[in-house]
């Protein structure tokens, strides 16, 4: 007999499909009006009640392959309860039965339901033609067979779509797929099922080219492009550094790229905007592809009014729907509130902006107690703050929107209590000192966000060996029977505060270096462990040295060019005032470092007081310095400088130093946003004698921008760095010693120049300065980020960007000449994940002379 057709197969199985669909139907209907066949049942049970009758029994003629009890438990039917409609589509899905049903029958005590079964053709080996680029593995993969070792007639065509998926997915722009069925015997349940693939060639795109943008021309390249594409983040490229041959070509990756360059429009307040594709640009052999884009920008839409509406919410629905909304006056003036906004009567209507004063009228009200609905453990009940969905009313005609903010004020809250949850082993002080806010205040949400930065900046509940250790947080909690207070919880999870590390690094400044280190952020030198046997155990447990905010370090570090060690206390609150806390520490450290022109050995010793003063942001320190420095092993066959050859032998140093410190950054180890700023002053000799009186001071200021939303946890960074510093010698000290002066060059400061590669010199090596002036401007950009799993965060593990250094060295005190200045510019690449890896490509844009360039230097840290 002739085998049929793919073309009769696939009627037969429509056919097949459309006839259980109708038998269903049939056997619901059968169901319905034939209560009467039912047995008498207990009126007490509820099938009785809706008298559905009770299977008793089922016939399945026509069922080879599988057993009956397999099949009744795919359709839902059981013995002995009441009748359901059986789940037909799942025999089908399942193991390729079609049933019809042929007999709903009355029998003692129930019904008999007979089902006529007719097996699909199925193949056990299903073949393959075509697929020259894949091995048969992943082709069954992409078919979705799975470890499957048939398929079933009717799924042939969801195969063949998957397959052209993936081939797409791949590059496969042309790809083309079908199935056929080889002869088959009469009545047979077992096909010859072959899927033939025509693969074509990969397509690779060499360039996506997009007219019609005049408002957003695309410019620049690399990471100094702009525009369009670069605000859109199409994915659709061309060649480029790492894809010489073009980026793999990806229909829907194209689909996706359109849909965000409207949005883009839309955002910036093009409304109208209609971005297609125009054309395919394909070479000869059809592998390389240029896409054409087109754009109609239409008009720009602007603001023609703008309102604020006021609603409060009324009791929430039987079933937890939101409660009705009701007309409210506004808390503050709408004029304070409309001189906060960046949404302007007359300026272009962007989302930017909109999504700018959500932002600014939440903290706004939050300042003043009206708490966001979103921080609290139930939003919809929480009778919190929320912006609704604005109104806009559109005139086509003036191509304005006039715009109303809505919102839900809610009510002021007061602070009944806070709470703090997973803090295990830290002693609850601990905790409290960094939480400024008090019972019986009126709840400032920004006052809560940074106890929440400083929870996190003592970096006692993060691992900076897991990116996916959560970071402290907090939420607020009503108080049954007085709604107008509230608890705030602060979530936290304990970190690596013990760190023993073995690792080492390199520089281009230093050379390599090894690091054996141990140590602890939230130390208790009054936690000791129950016995040497078990403090390894206590302490890993936390258990031991654990709980009390104080920090112990201690590090030895030989190398190729520095050995040094050292060793750092500190208590933050000796008196446990908790808020705005005195503590006290010690640190000291030694250090040899073999330079190019001589060797220098320091032994320092520094205890301590330090006090914090406004919330946590600002602080101070002042405590003793005394330092021993020996200078030696000058090199004989250079010219040295003169600073230097008077710096000769061993000085003792003893000196009191003051330390003011002001930080707001996000994240200390990692910082995105904010502000950090040093002045440290050192008073050496005058009364306190010994060899050397100077007065040594230096002004650091870094600020970080970021740029964008950051919803992904991983944002482009703009950095300004500034310093000053200044020694001066006073009494019988002519000139500050070679240790004590001011550099510029290396890996850090000034690159593009040696270290210490900077004059004014002497020879080829640097005087050093008694005064300084530096700084940097560098823009980060995120290169490569992978996502963290279990979340929906994201790690950045390369970035880089162009960064512009400037700085100046006079060799006198207070004596700096514009005409020293140094300038230089370049590009700077790093690793931050697994390990911090950072390259620096760097050219002087102004020296001076016997200034060394070195337009390569590299910072490793292993730890």
């Amino acid at each position: 007999m002739e085998s049929s057709s793919p073309a009769d197969q696939r009627r037969a199985a429509r056919a097949l499909s459309a006839l259980v669909l109708l038998a269903m139907n049939l056997f619901v209907a059968a169901c319905l009006v034939q209560p009467a066949l039912a047995a008498p049942q207990r009126t007490d049970d509820p099938a009785s009640q809706l008298d559905i009758p009770i299977l008793v029994d089922v016939q399945l003629p026509g069922l080879k392959s599988y057993s009956k009890e397999t099949v009744l438990r795919v359709l839902g039917l059981e013995i002995g309860k009441p009748l359901a409609p059986p789940h037909v589509r799942g025999a089908m899905d399942a193991f390729g039965l079609f049933l019809s049903i042929e007999n709903l029958e009355e029998v003692e005590g129930g019904v008999r339901l007979t089902m006529r079964v007719r097996e699909l053709p199925s193949d056990i080996e299903p073949r393959f033609l075509g697929n020259d680029s894949y091995e048969l593995p992943k082709i069954l993969e992409w078919a979705g067979i799975g470890s499957r070792d048939f398929i079933y007639l009717h799924e042939t065509d969801q195969i063949v779509n998957r397959l052209i998926a993936a081939y797409k997915a791949q590059g496969f722009h042309f790809v083309e797929a079908e199935w056929q069925v080889g002869p088959m015997e009469p009545e047979s349940s077992e096909a010859d099922i072959i899927f033939v693939i025509r693969e074509g060639p990969k397509v690779r795109s060499t360039g996506l080219v997009v007219r019609g943008n005049e408002s957003l021309p695309d410019t620049g390249f690399w990471i100094w492009s702009g525009g369009l594409r670069k605000l859109s983040n199409t994915q659709t490229k061309g060649r480029g550094l790492f894809s010489w041959f073009g980026r793999v070509f990806r229909e829907d990756e194209l689909n996706a790229d359109l849909q965000a360059m409207r949005q883009t429009y839309r955002d910036r307040g093009f409304l109208d905007v209609k971005v297609d594709l125009e054309r395919y640009e394909f070479n000869e052999k059809r592998n390389r592809v240029k896409v054409h884009v087109i754009v109609d920008e239409g008009p720009l839409w602007r603001i023609g009014s703008l309102r604020l509406q006021a609603f409060e919410r009324g009791e929430p629905g039987p079933r937890g729907e939101p409660g009705e909304l009701i007309p409210k006056d506004l808390v503050f003036p709408e004029e304070e509130l409309l001189d906060l906004l960046a949404m302007k009567a007359g300026e272009p209507f962007e989302s930017g902006r909109l999504t700018n004063d959500q932002r600014v009228l939440t903290e706004h009200y939050g300042r003043e107690g009206y708490i966001a609905a979103q921080l609290f453990e139930d939003p919809s009940r929480s009778g919190g703050f929320s912006f609704l969905d604005p109104d806009l009313i559109r005139d086509p005609e003036t191509k304005e929107v006039h715009l109303t903010y809505r919102m839900v004020q809610g009510r002021p809250r007061v602070l009944r209590e806070v709470e703090f949850e997973g803090n295990l082993n830290t002693r609850d002080w601990v905790l409290r000192s960094n939480v400024q806010s008090l019972p019986g205040q009126v709840v400032d949400q920004a006052k809560l966000a940074r106890a929440q930065r400083r929870l996190l900046n003592t970096q006692y509940f993060t691992n900076p060996q897991d990116p996916s250790h959560p970071p402290p947080r907090f939420r607020l909690r009503s108080v049954e029977g007085e709604p107008d207070q509230v608890d705030v919880l602060f979530e936290v999870e304990q970190g690596l505060v013990v760190n023993a590390t073995l690792s080492g690094g390199a520089n281009s400044d230093g050379g390599l270096v090894g690091i054996a280190s141990v140590s602890m952020e939230n130390f208790d030198i009054s936690a000791l462990p129950s016995g040497p046997l078990a403090a390894f155990g206590e302490i890993y447990s936390k258990e031991a040295f654990h709980g009390a905010g104080q920090t112990f370090s201690l590090e030895v570090s030989p190398g190729s060019e520095i050995d040094q060690w050292s060793v750092n206390f500190n208590e933050r609150d000796i008196f446990r005032t908790y808020f705005n806390p005195t503590g006290a520490g010690v640190s000291a450290s030694g250090r040899e470092r073999r330079f190019r022109s001589n060797d220098e050995s320091r032994v320092r010793l520094n205890p301590y007081l330090s006090h914090v003063f406004d919330e946590g942001d600002f602080s101070g320190r002042v405590g003793l310095v005394w330092q021993r420095v020996k200078i030696r092993n000058l090199d004989e066959n250079e010219v040295l400088p003169s600073t230097l050859v008077g710096s000769e032998g061993s000085l003792d140093y003893l000196g009191l130093n003051l330390e003011l410190r002001w930080s707001d950054l996000d994240n200390r180890r990692y910082p995105r946003n904010g502000t950090f700023t040093r002045l440290g002053t050192t008073f050496f000799g005058g009364p306190l004698g010994q060899d050397v009186n100077v007065i040594k001071s230096e002004l650091v200021h870094d600020r970080y921008w970021e740029l964008g939303d950051n919803i992904d946890d991983v944002s482009s960074v703009i950095y300004l760095g500034l310093a000053a510093g200044v020694a001066d010698p006073f009494d019988d000290t002519e000139f500050v010693p070679y240790s004590e002066r001011f550099f510029l060059g290396g890996s850090v400061t000034m690159r593009g120049f040696r270290f210490r590669g900077v004059g004014p010199n002497e020879g080829r090596f640097s005087l050093g300065g008694e005064s300084m002036l530096r700084g940097t401007l560098e823009y980060r950009r995120p290169l490569f980020t992978t996502p963290l799993p279990g979340t929906t965060r994201r790690q950045e593990i390369l970035r880089g960007g162009p960064f512009l250094d400037f700085g100046v060295l006079g060799p006198g005190a207070w004596e700096v000449e514009g005409d020293d200045f140094r300038v230089s510019a370049g590009l700077s690449i790093g690793l931050t994940n697994p390990i911090p890896l950072v390259f620096n490509f760097g050219w002087p844009l102004q020296d001076g002379e016997g200034d060394e360039p070195q337009v390569f230097t590299f910072r490793l840290s292993l730890r």
